[in-house]
């Protein structure tokens, strides 16, 4: 998608803000749909954990409910208290979102916007995620690319053409009183392969702000984050002539593994691909491991845990390498 395409979703039905009391909305017999005014919505996962986080109804307990006890417990809260007001959020025709109207929220035509002025219409969004929890948005920019060489021919990269764009990560939460994030983003394009600066250092305080005072301040980090890609984008091809560190890539990739907090089933998966990595191998391509298991179907939280630990071994490659030769734990500074 092109970040000219997202904006075009503000003009249309697949983001919608509802402003009601609830009073007015109705839940069927089966608690299967959400009625408000002239519309319905499923009540699927999404819009029932949305609609329960509002009413302070325990989502775990109504997981245990048959649909109609669902629906009655939906009803009385909502009768309950029906003079309350509340915005709902809808995205591709589906309930995302249940807030009140004076949360300190991030919108997400808001963030929209932001991308659109930081960004040229033609830049790409590489991933856009939207549900009862997060706004996820990685975009990359054609101003800022490398190409990263392979003289010695190696089978595991491209001959040619291995080039990655720099770009912006942001993420916030619509429905949900959090700090948003900006961060650097790199995507390999031969292998969609995403890599990030760690969350918590893109992080934008709401403490003592107003919502356009964490905007202004989510679209200076966006262009901070632009003017530095070049730097990035150096340190990240600087891998590919860094020998990978200590006497084996296997042990050097399972101790980053475990550093990362990672669940033995990826660590595994991590140590069975550097286990074939060719001996003239570098630190560019165990990178790439980390990347590439976080493109293979794991969760939310283990792709970012990858993609995270990706770019600290492109940005931070000098902390990451101090290490002891025997044992690839990392040394004091």
């Amino acid at each position: 998608m092109r970040v000219a395409e997202l904006l075009d979703r503000l003009d249309s039905p697949q983001e919608q803000t509802i402003t009601t009391i609830l009073g007015d909305i109705e839940i069927s017999d089966d608690a299967s749909t959400l009625s408000i005014y002239d519309q319905e919505f499923s009540m699927d996962q999404m819009a029932e954990n949305a609609l329960a986080n509002y009413l302070d109804i325990s989502r775990s307990y109504l997981q245990k409910c048959p649909a109609e006890l669902k629906a009655t417990n939906f009803r009385y809260w909502l009768d309950y208290k029906d003079n309350a007001q509340a915005v709902l959020e809808v995205a591709n025709g589906a309930l995302v979102g249940v807030h009140r109207p004076d949360a300190l929220l991030i919108p997400t035509s808001s963030v929209y916007q932001i991308v659109s002025r930081v960004f040229d219409g033609e830049d790409e969004i590489r991933d856009l995620r939207r549900d009862d929890r997060r706004l996820h948005l990685d975009v990359t920019t054609h101003g800022h690319t490398i190409t990263v060489p392979n003289p010695d021919g190696l089978t595991i990269r491209p001959e040619v053409g291995d080039v990655t764009a720099g770009g912006v990560r942001i993420l916030s939460s619509p429905n949900e009183a959090k700090a948003p994030s900006v961060s650097t983003f790199l995507y390999r394009l031969v292998c969609r392969n995403g890599m990030t600066t760690p969350e918590h250092q893109g992080t934008i305080r709401l403490k003592g702000h107003t919502v356009p005072d964490v905007l202004a301040e989510m679209e200076t980090a966006a262009q901070q984050v632009l003017s530095g890609l070049d730097d990035k984008l150096r340190s990240y091809a600087e891998m590919a002539q860094r020998p990978i560190p200590g006497s084996n890539a296997t042990a050097f990739v399972y101790q980053i593994a475990r550093e990362a907090n990672l669940g033995q089933r990826v660590v595994d998966r991590l140590v069975e691909r550097a286990n074939i990595l060719p001996a003239e191998a570098t630190l560019y391509d165990v990178q790439q491991l980390f990347t590439e298991v976080a493109n293979s179907g794991v969760s939310y939280s283990t792709m970012t845990k990858l993609q995270t630990e990706g770019g600290e071994l492109a940005f931070e490659t000098e902390r990451v390498l101090h290490r002891c030769n025997t044992c690839e734990r990392i040394l004091p500074s």
